[in-house]
């Protein structure tokens, strides 16, 4: 038995079905709003919480958090950078409690105790 179409009339068939479905499909492209210094996040926050690649977002308490320079240290000179905080009981000073573990450019954390950590030129 011989088939009526030939190979050349089902890949014409099958470009335009796929012609024809193009405008139908609906293609998610993930593009953030929120530019540098926009709320990302928070307790009770409702908007975006994505960042532009060069930022990320920081927690800046449990309400706040706010898409920031992926090198942006806000801890101040000789702050505490590591150890607990004073949350009773004490938590470790982690980004997942809210504190940053960074320093300012030209300053290290310095271990002292297990409760504090500061930073030092």
């Amino acid at each position: 038995s011989h088939s009526p179409f030939g190979v050349t009339d089902v890949m014409q068939f099958l470009a335009g079905a796929i012609v024809a479905l193009v405008p139908f499909l609906k293609v998610e492209t993930q593009t953030c709003k929120n530019q540098e210094f926009d709320q990302c996040g928070g307790s009770g926050f409702a908007g975006d919480t994505c960042c532009q690649t060069y930022d990320t977002c920081s927690v800046i308490n449990s309400f706040y958090s706010q898409c920031q320079p992926k090198d942006l240290c806000l801890n101040p000179m000789y702050g505490q950078c590591g150890g607990m905080d004073h949350h009773q009981p004490p938590r470790p000073w982690t980004k997942e409690n809210h504190h940053q573990q960074c320093c300012p450019p030209s300053f290290t954390c310095q271990y002292k105790d297990a409760y504090y950590s500061p930073r030092t030129s």
